[in-house]
C-alpha cells in the first residue's frame, strides 16, 4: 500500500523554499483538517485565517487518508501497517521540516496518526487539540496506538468546549486540559447586511440531532424557515430547504432577525458575529459569553416557543440585540481571541 502524501495546502500561505531566517521570523503552524466533514473543514479554514491575521503562517493538511490507510493496513497485517507508517511518517516529517512547522493545531485527535509523528518529532514544540466531538468515540480503537500515552504527552494540550470532554480526558489520566469556548471568524463581522425576512426565524439542522417536534411546531405556525435534509424533515411533516454550503451560512443567518440554534458548537458565536440574535436552549457556560440583552436562552420547549413568539412581535428589538452581540463577538469571541490564549 502506498502512503499518501501530506495532503493539500489551502489559503496558500507558506513557501517551502523560504529561508531559515524567514521561518524563524514567521513561525509556521500546521492545521490538521478532515475534509470529509464539512463542519470540521469549515473550522480548520477559520483557524488558518485567524492564524494568518495573528502573523503566523498556516499550512492546512487533511489527515483522513493517512488515518484511514493506517487503520486498513493494520487490519490487513501488522507488517503492512509498519511499512505504511514508515513511508507516511517520512513524508509528513519532510513537510514539517520544509515548512518549519513548530506548532500543530488539530480538531479532536486528527493528529493521532503514529507515535512517531508530531509527538515524537523534535521540530514540533506543541500540539493543541481543540475538542468539538466525543472523547470516547475519538479514542476508541486508535489504530493500534497507545492512545492514552500519546494524548497525555507533555507537549500536547487539550482545549475542551464541553465539561464532559474534560472529564473524559482526565479519566484517561490527561493533565493538560483547558476550557475553551467556540468562536467566530472575523470575516463574519459585517454590519451592513439587511434583514430580508422579519416575520420568521431561521434554522439549520438535522432532525436526527435536534428536538424535531419543537422545530415542527414552530414551522407549522409559520414562525420558522427550516434548512436541512429535505427527505429527513419530510418524515416529520416539515418542508425543509436544502442546507447551503457553509460559506453561505452567514448570508442565510443575516436574512432573519434571529436564528434558532439547538446544537452546542460554534453557531452561537457565528450567528452573533453576523449581527443576529440567537435563540438557544440553556447549556453550561453559555451565559458566561453573552449578556441577557445579547442572547435569548430558554429552558424547555414551551419556553423556546414563547421566546420565538416574543422575538417575532418585535423584530427591531431582536436586531438591536443582535448588533450588541456582534460587538461583543468582535471584542471577545473571535478565533483570534482563542488562539492568542492557547498559544501564549
Amino acid at each position: 500500500m502506498t502512503a499518501p502524501g501530506a495532503g493539500r495546502i489551502t489559503d496558500g500561505v507558506a513557501d517551502p523554499a523560504s529561508s531559515s531566517a524567514e521561518k524563524a521570523a514567521r513561525p509556521s503552524v500546521l492545521v490538521l483538517a478532515n475534509d470529509a466533514s464539512p463542519g470540521a473543514a469549515k473550522t480548520s479554514r477559520h483557524l488558518a485565517l485567524a492564524l494568518n491575521r495573528l502573523g503566523f503562517r498556516a499550512v492546512v493538511r487533511d489527515t483522513r487518508l493517512i488515518r484511514w490507510g493506517a487503520q486498513a493496513a493494520g487490519l490487513a497485517a501488522p507488517a503492512r501497517r509498519e511499512a505504511f507508517e514508515i513511508a507516511a511518517v517520512a513524508k509528513w516529517a519532510k513537510l514539517i521540516e520544509d515548512y518549519g512547522i513548530g506548532l500543530v493545531l488539530s480538531l479532536d485527535l486528527h493528529w493521532l496518526v503514529s507515535k512517531n509523528l508530531f509527538v515524537n518529532d523534535a521540530n514540533v514544540r506543541q500540539v493543541h487539540s481543540f475538542w468539538v466531538g466525543d472523547v470516547p468515540a475519538a479514542t476508541h480503537g486508535a489504530f493500534a496506538l497507545d492512545a492514552r500515552e500519546l494524548i497525555g504527552a507533555a507537549k500536547v494540550t487539550h482545549h475542551c468546549s464541553r465539561p464532559e470532554q474534560a472529564e473524559a480526558l482526565r479519566r484517561l489520566g490527561v493533565e493538560r486540559v483547558r476550557p475553551f469556548a467556540p468562536a467566530a471568524p472575523a470575516e463574519y463581522l459585517r454590519a451592513d447586511a439587511p434583514c430580508e425576512v422579519r416575520d420568521r426565524l431561521g434554522f439549520v439542522g438535522d432532525p436526527a440531532r435536534v428536538p424535531a417536534a419543537l422545530v415542527g411546531r414552530l414551522a407549522q405556525r409559520g414562525w420558522l424557515d427550516v434548512y436541512g435534509p429535505p427527505e429527513a424533515w419530510q418524515r416529520h411533516g416539515v418542508a425543509a430547504r436544502p442546507v447551503p454550503p457553509f460559506a453561505h451560512e452567514p448570508s442565510l443567518w443575516r436574512r432573519y432577525p434571529a436564528v434558532l440554534s439547538l446544537e452546542a458548537g460554534e453557531s452561537i458565536a457565528e450567528i452573533a458575529a453576523c449581527g443576529r440574535l440567537a435563540l438557544t436552549p440553556d447549556r453550561p457556560g453559555l451565559r458566561d459569553g453573552y449578556g441577557e440583552d445579547e442572547l435569548v436562552v430558554a429552558s424547555g420547549e414551551e419556553a423556546m416557543e414563547a421566546a420565538a413568539e416574543k422575538i417575532l412581535r418585535d423584530p427591531e428589538a431582536a436586531l438591536a440585540a443582535g448588533e450588541k452581540a456582534r460587538l461583543r463577538t468582535a471584542r471577545d469571541h473571535l478565533w483570534e481571541n482563542r488562539l492568542e490564549a492557547a498559544l501564549a
